[in-house]
């Protein structure tokens, strides 16, 4: 073991790869060669080892591209390259109902028996006013009428609202994977939810506001009673009587001044009362309905009852003991197990839910794929290079550096050497000056490159012609070298390549910065895709003042009342009596128009902007101000829809106050108990009803107690058919002028203290004489929006930011690849122009040769 490893230790030690005769020879030349290889060694290394080191941690940017793409080939290109995967859908507009449905299941109520018409029509009784209205018998075929419409209103509107989302276009330029799918599935399902509840409580709230303003008269005379009173002779009048109910809170309730009146109902042993409007029974029911009520008018009463008793058995049979024998079978509703409701659930938490248990979602991504049919898939990757690649290019580097080193360290190492030799020679003390130093050191380095031979050896030494041959082969060596270096240094410098450049956890500002630079390319993919909204965009809209104002409170609503009783007021053209319902219909429409506002806002809230990359300041600017337009716009119409079908409810209503219809007989009191009264259309300053439902009359105030004329007409401020109509064709003139405002308060209260300023002409856009039905119709005097970029920004928050340039090659991939080429270049180089050059300077100088035979045979001829 010793002897090899002396025997390797010896072969180290005179390794020489740069062995020539000269170094043979020469113990000087033979350290010289041996030193050279030694450092050729250790920089042929080193320069390996940092080429495998840069050339490992170098990453290459593939962009790939894949054509016909099925589903699972997509799934599993999207599980590796989510962040960069793009694939273009070949039908971007697909409607939601080709991949999406959603089914709602319903609360029991809306699928049983007490809501049919077998059912209703089992508990009825043609003989209504037999029963008192407390008692069921008399109450309960209206309240199970009005819950059947409930539940098929409800149903029609959300089958008709789904149809109508679902036939909605998603627009799909790329392929979106099935989490963001189900995603967006969700989102709109409770968007549609979210929209239609706030339809219906808009609607509901509409309707029994305009039956309780209007004083609509209720077919079971629960609200106003008709009562007849012999005035004069045998002459009959009708006069409308506000009904009286025993509260549930013990206290006497009037259907004027309250219209949640509730009473328990039940079964009662009382028949064909003469009431008088007062439902205070006489004696005690013989059965309450648990959770059934009645008052003032039957939609109000139904919305404040529960369905606890027809979830028990007991006490639903006590209820069908009062009624013949059914032919059809009866069942208690079954209680759905994970409900949301319980049977203490009042049924107007029913309606303002939509009797929804849940909507069921179901999205198909196979469906969306099947639609969508994506053209083809292109995706960008960064990787390291792989040991083959770095192998090979190691390889390709091999002959460059051997050309190189080879060439340069030798003569290197020779020329130090040689210098170290002359400084260690014997000194004779000559002082040679600078300039002829550097003559020596020039004519040297002339003479070392006049004579640098590639191809010497000895052979070639021997024969000037071949020693001049290789001098020049080595001259044109260097030059074709060198123009062929040149070349691929320009080439390799001025080629530009694509690079990925990451950005991770970039802030606003970087964010910002780079769009600026790279917009092109930059891709910031969101963090969270979906987002809200309500987290960056608010509104503050400004509404008219009258809508802030003292005359829609309560304190001039009583102030009104408290006149109108003191006064005696008996006109329904008294601004005493007719105020109080016009500016609390104004009151409804003012609250009806910022519930409205605020509905369609959380709607809006609920619905998400969904981007896949993050959206610049402009970007998103765009894309918002026309989901805020949109949306305002809907707003608008929507209340405008509202308010008509409002206007249609109203036609087809009796009202109770006698503008529109009165009473009349032409039969005189006698002996006959029997007489028949006709409606009788009302005629006011020539305009009819019956004609036309846009008639309108002036508004006085009048003077009671000696003239009962009036003594001030209120202006531009209207009754009309009914009080809504009135209201809606006024405007507030006279309350924007404070010397008109202080008129009305002189009038009707002259010794109250109580100070009213009149509205501000500079806190709306509209004339102080423009109809209140015009800037109810606006809904919003301006809208003030508000987009916060750096909110969306923080929503969004992306992880990594990537941008690909076109860059130019740097100094060190230039030098690696000269390198790499410059072996073969030289070998080829080598190889080629000793050749050429041999073969051209023997053709040259065989020609010389001839044409000197020929002149000296010429020269020897002419002297012969």
């Amino acid at each position: 073991m010793s002897t090899f490893i002396h025997w390797l230790r010896s072969q180290i030690s005179t390794l020489n790869l740069f062995e020539n005769e000269l170094s043979r020879s020469n113990q000087f030349h033979l350290r010289t060669s041996i030193i050279a290889t030694r450092l050729y060694i250790i920089l042929f290394t080193v320069a390996i080892i940092f080429l495998t080191i840069y050339t490992g941690l170098s990453n290459q940017t593939y962009i790939i591209t894949k054509n016909d793409i099925t589903q699972t080939i997509y799934e599993e290109l999207f599980e590796k390259y989510s962040t960069t995967l793009t694939c273009p859908c070949r039908h971007t507009a697909i409607s939601y109902d080709k991949f999406l449905s959603i089914i709602p299941e319903y609360h029991p109520i809306c699928s049983s028996i007490f809501i049919s018409n077998i059912w209703i029509n089992h508990i009825f009784n043609s003989n209504l006013s037999y029963f008192i209205p407390n008692d069921f018998r008399s109450s309960s075929s209206s309240h199970f009428q009005i819950l059947a419409t409930f539940c098929s209103y409800v149903q029609r509107l959300i089958n008709e609202t789904l149809v109508d989302i679902l036939s909605d276009i998603f627009i799909s330029t790329y392929i979106v994977d099935s989490k963001i799918l189900t995603k967006r599935s969700e989102i709109l399902t409770i968007f549609a939810q979210t929209s239609i509840t706030n339809d219906m409580r808009r609607s509901l709230r509409l309707v029994r506001n305009n039956i309780q303003e209007n004083q609509m008269l209720s077919a079971l005379q629960t609200s106003i009673v008709n009562i007849l009173y012999n005035f004069w002779r045998d002459y009959v009048m009708i006069t409308p009587t506000t009904t009286t109910f025993l509260n549930i809170d013990g206290q006497l309730c009037q259907c004027d001044k309250k219209s949640t009146c509730l009473s328990p109902s039940g079964f009662f042993d009382l028949f064909a009362e003469d009431t008088h409007g007062n439902y205070t029974p006489r004696k005690p029911s013989k059965f309450n309905i648990t959770g059934f009520f009645v008052g003032c008018w039957p939609i109000e009463s139904l919305l404040q009852s529960t369905l606890e008793c027809f979830f028990d058995k007991i006490c639903l049979e006590n209820i069908l003991q009062y009624f013949p024998p059914p032919s059809f079978p009866i069942n208690t509703l079954k209680f759905i197990n994970e409900s949301h409701y319980t049977p203490h659930s009042s049924i107007e938490t029913l309606v303002n839910q939509l009797f929804i248990e849940h909507f069921s979602t179901r999205s198909s991504f196979s469906a969306y794929f099947s639609q969508c049919q994506p053209i083809s898939c292109v995706y960008t990757y960064s990787s390291g290079n792989s040991i083959s690649y770095i192998f090979t290019t190691l390889l390709g580097l091999y002959g460059g550096l051997t050309v190189i080193l080879r060439m340069l360290v030798p003569r290197i190492i020779a020329w130090i050497r040689g210098c170290k030799l002359i400084q260690n020679e014997p000194n004779n003390n000559t002082i040679v000056p600078l300039f002829e130093r550097l003559q020596l050191i020039w004519q040297k380095i002339f003479i070392q490159i006049r004579e640098f031979n590639l191809f010497d050896n000895t052979i070639i030494r021997q024969d000037p012609f071949k020693l001049r041959t290789t001098i020049i082969s080595t001259r044109i060596y260097f030059i074709l070298l060198t123009l062929f270096v040149t070349i691929l240094v320009i080439f390799t410098a001025t080629r530009t390549h694509l690079q990925t450049f990451n950005v991770y956890y970039p802030t606003y500002i970087t964010f910002e910065n780079l769009y600026e630079k790279y917009s092109s390319t930059l891709r910031c993919p969101c963090n969270q895709i979906t987002i809200p909204y309500g987290s960056f965009v608010s509104i503050s809209p400004q509404y008219h003042p009258v809508c802030s104002s003292f005359f829609i409170g309560k304190t001039w609503i009583t102030f009104l009342l408290d006149a109108q009783y003191s006064s005696g007021a008996s006109y329904y053209q008294d601004f005493r009596i007719a105020a109080i319902i016009s500016f609390n219909i104004l009151s409804t429409f003012c609250s009806l128009i910022q519930t409205t506002v605020a509905d369609a806002w959380f709607s809006f809230n609920q619905s998400t902007l969904i981007t896949l990359e993050t959206l610049s300041r402009s970007e998103l600017l765009a894309r918002t101000w026309i989901i805020l337009k949109t949306f305002q716009s809907n707003t608008v119409a929507n209340f405008k829809r509202l308010v008509t079908l409002n206007e249609l409810h109203t036609r087809t209503m009796f009202p109770s106050l006698e503008i529109t219809t009165v009473m009349s007989t032409p039969d005189r009191l006698n002996s006959s108990t029997r007489m028949k009264f006709y409606p009788v259309t009302a005629t006011w300053e020539g305009c009819s009803c019956a004609l036309t439902e846009y008639c309108l009359y002036k508004i006085y105030l009048y003077e009671y107690g000696v003239s009962e004329q009036p003594v001030f007409t209120v202006p531009d401020f209207w009754l009309g058919c009914t009080a809504t109509q009135g209201i809606l064709g006024s405007s507030l003139e006279c309350f924007f002028n404070q010397t008109c405002t202080d008129r009305i308060l002189s009038e009707i209260s002259p010794n109250n203290s109580i100070i009213i300023r009149a509205l501000s002409m500079n806190d709306t856009k509209f004339p102080p004489n423009t109809s209140v039905s015009t800037f109810i119709n606006e809904l919003v005097e301006e809208w003030i929006e508000n987009i916060n970029y750096t909110d969306y920004y923080t929503q969004c928050s992306p992880n990594i930011c990537s941008y690909t340039l076109l860059i130019r090659n740097n100094v060190l991939y230039i030098l690696t690849t000269i390198v790499a080429l410059l072996g073969g270049i030289s070998v080829v180089l080598k190889f080629i122009v000793p050749i050429f050059i041999d073969w051209l300077r023997n053709r040259i100088h065989g020609i010389n040769q001839l044409q000197i035979q020929e002149q000296s045979k010429l020269f020897r001829n002419i002297k012969s």
